[in-house]
């Protein structure tokens, strides 16, 4: 069964686990129609690969086409880190959100802006490899170690569960990895866990309070982007509902 990768209208997939192989229609985890909302300047990456062994261990009538295709939102790896006094660290307010990530005796931020974007950080450090993520539409900021993979980095599927990020590995073939649960679910590696690693969530001001000699991923990315824009409109409005209209835990507020 082929998927059409580069559809843009919102959709359920049919089920992976038919026989065959399948090319996975894919989008991303933003790209939406509300107000103010969408990722703009999606590349032209062309189809996904094949992804082999397609039957999954989650239900795959749960994963939906975001709209802006496989790899639409470009991944970053090893983006360079600059001071925070540095005039590339200045699309950064105090009360923006960041990511802290402390590898060996060194302190990185990987704000929300560059990750409202990206979603995607590989950083390939003499440390280790390592995956830092962030979706917008379930909030979910979550490091990895890659090494379960072989070190291969990954990119953005374009295809959401549960309104969650779903990641590929850059393996041949690629699986699929919804990002809150860091385990395998379509393709070769299904079952494999990535090992999560410890990450904090602070202000821009308060992670440089307790980290002054922070180092944080610079405004030049090498993509176009307007890292001081939100680009989801009034998503994060308490009272708005899932980007998917779907069933949810509903003894609270969105």
């Amino acid at each position: 069964m082929l998927i059409d990768s580069m559809t843009r209208r919102r959709k359920t997939l049919p089920a992976l686990a038919l026989s065959g192989l399948l090319i996975l229609g894919l989008s991303a985890c933003g790209g939406g129609d509300g107000e103010g909302g969408g990722i703009v300047d999606v590349p032209d990456v062309g189809p996904p690969p094949e992804v082999e062994e397609p039957q999954c261990t989650i239900d795959v009538n749960q994963l939906l086409d975001g709209g802006v295709g496989w790899d639409g939102i470009p991944a970053l790896t090893n983006p360079k880190f600059v001071s925070r006094a540095h005039n590339e660290a200045s699309y950064l307010l105090p009360l923006d959100r960041v990511i802290g990530f402390l590898v060996g005796d060194r302190a990185l931020a990987i704000p929300h802006n560059i990750l409202w974007w990206h979603e995607i950080v590989n950083l390939n450090l003499s440390e280790g490899r390592f995956l830092v993520t962030y979706c917008p539409l379930t909030g979910s900021s979550m490091a990895f170690d890659r090494s379960p993979v072989g070190g291969a980095e990954f990119g953005v599927s374009g295809l959401l569960f549960r309104n969650n990020l779903t990641m590929f590995d850059r393996s041949d073939p690629p699986t699929l990895w919804p990002q809150m649960m860091g385990v395998g679910v379509c393709g070769p590696k299904k079952g494999t866990v990535l090992p999560r690693l410890p990450v904090t969530e602070m202000t821009w001001e308060a992670w440089q309070e307790r980290h002054p000699d922070t180092k944080v991923i610079s405004s030049e990315t090498e993509w176009d982007r307007n890292y001081r824009e939100y680009p989801y409109g009034s998503y994060e409005d308490l009272d708005n509902p899932p980007f998917f209209a779907q069933d949810y835990d509903r003894s609270r507020q969105p």
